[in-house]
């Protein structure tokens, strides 16, 4: 790192000019963007903002704060967990290296289950949002749900205590006017998948959403450096075949799902043809399948009929 003593003067154009170069010198991918992103944190403002502040000049704190965060970004940490946010379904999530980064792909996910709640009748549902990271699925549904008008019951459920501490933050800092209605509505279980959702037997869900680790072990090395050193390894490690959270998920979700009630999973893009066996076994039927914007596969839906 250069020295920071004597900083002549520069205008945020040319700062932001230099951060992109220095990104793209070190590989990152998509530099302008990522160098235009840090510039936005640090001033606190938004895209409209920086391009008006452009030819003002930059004083020697932003420059120092802007090349501390350029050298950050260089070693591969993730923009979002530089930042502390993800946009998902057209919300701010609060991420951090606690918490998988929602994908936009994982929106389809969410997208289904709308899709599927609203198929059931105009009614509140309850539904169980298993391996639940940061919130993203199970609070975007929520909330989608309650600007329609209903209120469904939502359990956020996940094996790491300091996932579920950040789903709660996420579900307080965007509830708007839901605040005290969440509190009852939204729930947080740590729990290893099923074992200790016991007392969730008897009423059941509605829907069981789910986007699982499904990387297969030995595939983890080969990941960009930004998820593979940064990222979860529990959150992606779907152990040596990938498919063992589905083989879990598809044995045990019929004893926590209503009569008629549907499974909705994120899956990678060459594990249709088994997750489908599994749920058959399972005794699922009406199975599907919707690709990703890259069409890949990438959700797949199952509904279980007592």
């Amino acid at each position: 790192m250069e020295e920071k003593q004597d900083l002549k003067p520069v205008k945020i154009r040319e700062l932001l000019q230099a951060g992109k170069r220095r990104l793209s010198e070190h590989e990152i991918l998509d530099s302008e963007y990522d160098a235009k992103a840090l510039l936005i944190y640090l001033l606190n403002c938004d895209m409209t903002g920086l391009f008006l502040r452009m030819e003002d000049e930059a004083d020697g704190r932003l420059i120092q704060d802007y090349e501390a965060l350029i050298d950050k970004r260089n070693s591969h940490y993730p923009l979002q967990y530089i930042t502390g946010t993800q946009n998902f379904m057209g919300y701010d999530f609060h991420v951090n290296v606690g918490v998988l980064i929602p994908r936009q792909d994982t929106e389809i996910l969410v997208e289904e289950a709308l899709l599927t709640a609203g198929s059931m009748g105009n009614k509140p549902l309850r539904v169980l949002d298993l391996c639940t990271g940061s919130g993203c699925i199970g609070i975007s549904y929520y909330l989608k749900r309650r600007e329609a008008g209903l209120r469904d019951t939502v359990v956020l459920s996940d094996i790491s205590a300091k996932a579920l501490r950040i789903a709660k933050e996420n579900a307080v800092s965007l509830s708007g006017t839901y605040d005290t209605d969440m509190e009852q509505d939204i729930l947080f279980l740590e729990s290893d998948l099923w074992n200790r959702l016991e007392e969730e037997k008897a009423e059941g869900f509605s829907l069981i959403l789910s986007n699982p680790p499904y990387i297969r072990t030995g595939e983890i090395p080969e990941l960009m450096p930004e998820v593979k050193d940064y990222e979860p390894i529990t959150a992606l490690d779907g152990e040596a075949d990938g498919l063992s959270f589905y083989r879990r998920i598809a044995k045990d979700a019929p004893d926590f799902l209503k009569n008629g009630g549907y499974l909705i999973l994120e899956i990678g893009y060459d594990q249709y043809e088994d997750v489908c066996g599994f749920l058959q076994n399972g005794g699922f039927s009406e199975i599907e399948l919707r690709k990703d914007y890259a069409g890949l596969d990438r959700v797949i839906k199952a509904r279980y009929c007592k």
